[in-house]
């Protein structure tokens, strides 16, 4: 995570909603919601668009990006527009069929609304300043944009530095990707699902490619970004109560809602949905061992940050061991629970696995679960409802 001097793996129990938000605060990310109808067909009035947090420079023409209005005369009014043009681009409007040109290049735009509207386009040619890009709304018959403020400063474009982001989901669906600038050779397009931004150095960056939505930044000087994933893991076997039943359930139910919010589609790890014989001092071992099978190959190349979502609490141990063995001893784990869970095989009255969670982390109970790498047994406990 950026702005922190190692990593560090929190797991909360309880309070899942409230670690999702700060997760995805930390994550660079965050929703608004568009007021008018400027980005028409693409999306609409009050659509929840998804924003992934990036600096101006790194933006593409296609980019569909949220921006300040500061050089329109309207700092605190933020809007959202494509964009065509980046700096030492020439956009010509437009051609005779109605296209516009960058660098002499026609551009057919699949994405835009047919029908003129009030604000028609118009005969002009810019010369798009470094650091800065020109943007146009997809309904180009009813939008402020770059054409409608070619009096302003700036000469209508928008200032990277203003540009707080992109996005990358709208009404929870993705923003369909465009390659509406590369035909005629025009370096870079706005590809939110691919590991990379093509374009001059003033603009590129290099992506992860992950199978869900969620991108965050990574830190260092080439700002390279990730995905952030969901895992649902909706284990049960660890906790023998009555309500253990109600677990899966729950986890899937907590997922979805956390998916909502960061705009990605949760993962759900295939667990067993049997239970086996206590073997060994712990209860339904045999199906544990298969969840913890599954868990380590969704875990296998992730690329980037998972947020885990059980499940009984043993559904935390394979996450965080194995970001111990990544990391190595620099990883900080904060652990939040009712329970101390630090039980072994032979102590625990009950043989329930979400009671020894913690103690296998620190590499003591069944060889099958400790983790490796274990972790320097230092905790503090300051209370709790029930030891086991």
């Amino acid at each position: 995570m950026r702005g922190f001097g190692m990593p560090v793996a929190v797991m909360v129990t309880g309070v899942l909603i409230a670690a999702t938000a700060f997760a995805i605060s930390l994550f660079g990310y965050r929703r608004v919601v568009e007021p008018a109808g400027s980005m028409e067909p693409t999306f609409g009035p009050g659509d929840r668009l998804s924003i992934r947090e990036i600096a101006g420079g790194q933006v593409n023409r296609g980019d569909i990006v949220i921006f300040t209005a500061g050089a329109w005369g309207d700092p605190d009014f933020e809007l959202v527009k494509r964009v065509v043009g980046v700096g030492g681009d020439t956009v010509v409007c437009c051609d005779a069929r109605k296209r516009i040109t960058v660098n002499d290049r026609a551009v057919t735009e699949e994405y835009i609304k047919d029908d003129e509207g009030p604000h028609p386009n118009e005969e002009y040619t810019v010369q798009v300043e470094p650091g800065h890009v020109w943007v146009l709304g997809d309904n180009r018959g009813n939008s402020r944009d770059s054409r409608t403020e070619m009096e302003t400063r700036t000469k209508g474009a928008i200032p990277v530095g203003d540009i707080k982001g992109v996005v990358v989901r709208a009404g929870g669906d993705k923003i369909v990707p465009t390659e509406a600038f590369t035909p005629g050779g025009s370096a870079g397009r706005a590809v939110p699902e691919q590991p990379e931004h093509r374009g001059g150095p003033a603009h590129s960056a290099r992506r992860i490619h992950l199978p869900h939505q969620r991108r965050v930044a990574l830190g260092g000087d080439s700002k390279a970004w990730c995905v952030m994933q969901i895992h649902a893991v909706p284990q049960r076997q660890g906790a023998l109560v009555d309500k253990a039943r109600l677990l899966p359930a729950g986890c899937l139910a907590l997922s979805r809602l956390a998916g909502d919010i960061a705009g990605v589609k949760p993962h759900v790890v295939p667990v067993s949905t049997e239970d086996s014989p206590a073997v060994d001092g712990v209860a339904n071992r045999a199906a544990l061992i298969v969840n913890r099978t599954a868990q380590l190959a969704a875990l296998e190349a992730p690329g980037g940050p998972v947020l885990t979502i059980g499940g009984d609490c043993g559904s935390d141990v394979v996450p965080i061991a194995v970001a111990r063995f990544r990391f190595g001893e620099n990883l900080g784990v904060a652990w939040f629970d009712a329970h101390p869970d630090l039980n072994t095989p032979s102590t625990s009255p009950s043989g329930a696995f979400h009671g020894m969670a913690l103690r296998v982390l620190f590499g003591e109970g069944d060889p099958e679960f400790v983790a490796s790498p274990r972790f320097a047994a230092w905790q503090r406990c300051s209370g709790w409802c029930a030891v086991d």
